[in-house]
């Protein structure tokens, strides 16, 4: 469902703001699958929250501008993942979800940095090249057994920060391991022995191997763990490092801005960063939407119905960005320019409230009494209680017609 605004002049009056709410009611109406917005341009005078109070409406909204902001392009479905959750974890969800971008949040939900298919990529490509290393992202025990798909048979769930070594079916050798590290080896008890008594934190036994008492044994004794995994010894070892937390390994201070930021600037913004995308928070930094450089490839514009006025210069800042649908006014042929054909209605009547109710009408329908009240008040205001040079038997129509809606004398409201 789209969103089209109902907007009458800068400045407003009391005609400017009664026809925008109602002719956005009557617009909801003809057409359910689009949601018209009234809005206002500028602050209401006295005489027009006299209307509202005594009508029981609702202001409009102050709209600002018409000019494109984050939250008009936005993509809404989009994965997210928590600091702590392992590494792997944000992978899956990038290849769930088609992304190369995942927000990472914290214990609050706010976002706090960004895991990047590139730099999943990197970390890969640079494990690959040395011994895999948990130094630079401390992961407990837990997630690796998690991302193993494995069992914990003894040990806590703490911390490990040490490098993470695959070893033969062989006795491991004693170059290398060192107290804190991890060691992937096979189901052979001399080795799987060797490696607890080096000091590691923790061995994992591939292929589903089972340890021996002794070696259960002794990993309680030195406070090692012994987690079993069903996969062979070298994709255990690449596993292991894809559980380490999100929350080290991603780009920390990613571009996170609030839905009102204009897409102009956000454009350039993004441009700038290699993942090229940015975060759309609330004001708790929550995650509500994201944007891809794909969402900045001709975006829809925002669309307009023009109330009361086609002059551009009283109508909203940016409007010449924007899409207007129908211009629907009293007065002369303004300024304003369309880049399609719309429908336009230029009718010397007293008031664009006229026209409203005038539409009304002529589909068979009846405003709401708060509607009618304040098209009421419009006409006559903008025709000085039907005093005004500019008024029509038109406006004299529309005053008895809503006289007999709203059951009451105009000349008395």
């Amino acid at each position: 469902m789209a969103i089209i605004y109902v907007s009458g002049h800068r400045n407003p009056d009391t005609d400017s703001i009664a026809a925008a709410l109602g002719y956005a009611e009557l617009k909801g109406r003809l057409d359910p699958h689009n949601e018209y917005v009234p809005v206002r341009l500028g602050d209401c005078n006295t005489q027009t929250r006299w209307v509202l109070e005594r009508s029981g409406s609702r202001e409009p909204e102050f709209l600002p501008h018409v000019m494109l902001r984050a939250c008009d392009v936005m993509q809404t479905d989009f994965p997210t993942i928590k600091q702590s959750e392992p590494i792997r974890q944000a992978g899956l969800a990038m290849g769930r979800a088609d992304r190369e971008v995942v927000p990472v949040l914290d214990d609050d939900g706010a976002v706090t940095g960004v895991v990047t298919e590139r730099g999943l990529a990197r970390r890969y490509i640079r494990e690959s090249q040395r011994t895999s290393t948990l130094e630079d992202a401390p992961t407990r025990v837990s997630a690796i057994v998690e991302v193993l798909g494995g069992e914990l048979l003894t040990g806590e769930d703490k911390p490990l920060a040490g490098r993470v070594w695959v070893h033969s079916m062989d006795a491991a050798t004693k170059s290398g391991i060192k107290p804190g590290d991890v060691v992937v080896i096979g189901n052979r008890s001399d080795a799987q022995l060797l490696a607890i008594e080096l000091g590691a934190d923790m061995i994992v036994i591939s292929n589903q191997g089972q340890p021996s008492e002794d070696v259960l044994a002794m990993a309680r004794e030195r406070g090692a763990a012994v987690v079993v995994s069903p996969l062979d010894s070298y994709v255990s070892g690449r596993m292991i490092t894809l559980a380490a937390p999100c929350g080290a390994l991603m780009e920390k201070r990613p571009l996170a801005v609030p839905g009102d930021h204009l897409l102009a600037d956000l454009s350039e913004q993004i441009k700038e960063l290699y993942y090229a995308a940015a975060i759309i928070v609330d004001v708790q930094q929550r995650p509500i939407g994201l944007v891809t450089r794909s969402d900045l490839v001709a975006p829809s514009r925002r669309r307009v119905v023009l109330v009361d006025h086609a002059e551009q210069g009283q109508s909203a800042p940016g409007i010449e960005h924007a899409e207007i649908i129908e211009i629907l006014d009293h007065h002369h042929i303004g300024s304003i320019e369309t880049r399609v054909p719309v429908r336009a209605t230029f009718d010397p009547v007293g008031s664009t409230a006229t026209l409203v109710i005038e539409r009304f009408r002529q589909s068979g329908m009846e405003p709401s009494r708060p509607s009618a009240t304040m098209l009421l008040g419009a006409i006559l205001s903008d025709t000085v209680i039907l005093n005004s040079p500019t008024t029509t038997e038109r406006d004299h129509a529309v005053i008895e017609y809503l006289e007999r809606v709203l059951v009451l004398d105009a000349s008395q409201f």
